[in-house]
């Protein structure tokens, strides 16, 4: 489908502060509305089929008070009545402690869920990273960069689909796949997003849903989610019911990010927003005669933690003299400006990647580039002592002790560290830096305990030692966030928000899910349920998941 409008709508979103170029908006209007990615589309089994729904950001305690509280009427008319055992329903049944990976963010977590691939096999390490081999900085969901070219380029150009390394669940089964809205479509037949003008509005209130304001109005973040709705049953006129249904909704994510009481305003966005899509679409499915063989899964990438909207809590890129880069700056290094592309010849010797709870601190070898104007082989990698530990020494000084900058006193929870190796050689894995010496993970938090952080050495393991695990940097420094720690104290990698997340805390990292089933009872589905969750509770199982419910 191609849809056509005045130029007037491509001029609002290139003059919108968006930071997306013309090309970009120019493509995102030529891709809107239904699109086929395969030629012929591969015929439908006409057997067992599976919708998924994506809820960005709701965390499991939040997907469980919405079923309790009546939010998600829809759902619960499939789930049917809670039974006396947790989690389990007439017709489903709710896992709970299934951890995302780490970081708990995004782009990194939803590639987990459709691949089953942790970031250090994936490569999609985050909202944004630094690839030191091509010197290219890649920002899917921009947080300390200015530049949404990249985030428009998984809407046209398919954009995560070429930083993926591994097989998307929608290659490994291929069957008949439609995606809605979602950034991970590599390997699917049908691909739908919000028509031109609904896809115009979407990426003029992103810049601003990213810095964490709140003048965009509910109805905004409402057309959001309401947006591909249209288009998934217009996709189904045209090509029938598919194998496997994905749905994406992004909005209720910004609405915690952007809102003050984020949890009751994504509440909120639930039972009025998505609740009424939700229930458009299970009725189309019982109308075509095939809800009672379609599976109903519903997961998230990650949960949301409420913090304090202000310049100091948020630990951000700006030029102030008490944020990160400064740290660096008094260090004699030269971070790299924060913007989505800078010149070939650009002069920078660091790089920060933001993740909300977590930053990613890339570094140069600095003899191969001592001078102001010199610039750096990224080729090679940086010194442990020399680069790597006076970065991390700096660091932990101005957390530890306020100096030079008071203002960042108390502002990190933990400093990482690894020895360099070539990029091409299998990485080191993160140890903890406690000023002088370094310590192994596990063995540190024995002696420091930090219950919310649940299973974070092998999560940190699954981060960075791998064939992508370069790409998570030299240095990882832990903000101050989680339920365990008083709001006042709550710190964070980004300009201001209301919520963030990507901490290996619970309140961030245990994810959503519910699996559902006409006429299947609710101690069967949690018996297969339980089955695959078995080797690990972890995000990673959701695409076997969703192998295995397809073969049921």
């Amino acid at each position: 489908m191609r849809c056509v409008f005045p130029l007037w709508l491509l001029l609002l979103l290139v003059g919108c502060g968006s930071g997306v170029s013309v090309s970009e908006a120019i493509s995102l209007v030529k891709h809107s509305g239904v699109q086929t990615l395969r030629h012929p589309l591969r015929e439908t089994r006409g057997t067992t089929r599976l919708l998924l729904i994506g809820l960005d950001g709701v965390g499991s305690d939040e997907l469980g008070m919405a079923i309790d509280g009546g939010e998600l009427s829809s759902l619960e008319a499939v789930a049917g009545r809670g039974q006396d055992r947790p989690g389990q329903f007439e017709h489903a049944y709710r896992a709970r402690d299934v951890m995302s990976i780490l970081p708990s963010t995004t782009m990194a977590a939803w590639t987990t869920v459709y691949t089953g691939a942790p970031a250090a096999e994936s490569g999609v390490p985050g909202n944004e990273w630094f690839d030191r081999t091509t010197r290219r900085f890649l920002a899917p969901a921009p947080v300390s960069v200015r530049g949404m070219d990249h985030a428009m380029q998984i809407h046209t150009d398919g954009f995560m689909g070429d930083q993926i390394a591994v097989q998307t669940v929608f290659e490994r089964l291929d069957l008949r796949s439609h995606v809605s809205l979602g950034p991970i479509h590599r390997g699917a037949d049908v691909y739908t997003t919000p028509r031109a003008l609904d896809a115009v509005q979407m990426f003029s209130i992103l810049p601003e849903a990213l810095r964490g304001e709140h003048t965009i109005s509910e109805e905004a973040y409402a057309e959001l989610d309401e947006g591909s709705i249209e288009e998934v049953l217009e996709a189904i006129d045209e090509f029938g019911v598919p194998d496997l249904q994905t749905m994406y909704f992004p909005g209720v994510d910004l609405v915690a990010h952007s809102r003050e009481n984020p949890l009751d305003e994504q509440h909120e966005h639930l039972m009025n927003v998505i609740d009424p899509g939700l229930r458009r679409v299970l009725d189309r499915y019982r109308s075509e005669g095939v809800l009672s063989e379609t599976w109903i899964v519903v997961v998230s990438d990650h949960g949301h933690t409420p913090v304090q909207h202000d310049d100091q809590h948020a630990l951000s890129v700006d030029d102030s003299a008490d944020d990160p880069p400064a740290v660096l700056r008094r260090a004699g290094f030269r971070p790299r400006p924060p913007e989505l592309v800078v010149p070939d010849d650009a002069d920078f010797d660091s790089v920060f990647a933001y993740q909300g709870g977590l930053a990613y601190l890339y570094l140069a070898d600095r003899s191969r580039c001592p001078d102001e104007g010199d610039t750096c082989d990224w080729s090679a990698p940086p010194r442990y002592e020399e680069d790597v530990l006076v970065a991390a020494r700096r660091f932990w000084d101005a957390s530890e002790h306020g100096q030079p900058f008071p203002a960042l006193q108390g502002s990190l929870a933990m400093i990482l560290v690894r020895e360099p190796v070539a990029h091409d050689a299998r990485p080191n894995a993160f140890r903890v830096f406690d000023g002088e010496r370094t310590h192994d993970v596990a063995a540190w938090l024995e002696e420091h305990p930090r219950l919310d952080w649940r299973d974070l050495p092998r999560r940190l393991e699954q981060l960075a030692v791998g064939p992508r695990g370069h790409l998570a940097g030299d240095v990882i420094l832990v903000a101050n966030l989680g339920h365990d720690i008083p709001e006042k104290d709550r710190t964070y990698f980004s300009g201001p928000y209301h919520s963030w997340h990507g901490s290996p805390s619970v309140r961030d990292s245990e994810i959503s899910l519910l699996v559902a089933r006409e006429g299947w009872s609710g101690a069967r589905i949690r018996g297969i349920v339980e089955e695959v969750l078995r080797p690990q509770r972890s995000q990673t199982r959701i695409t076997p998941l969703i192998e295995r419910l397809l073969s049921e």
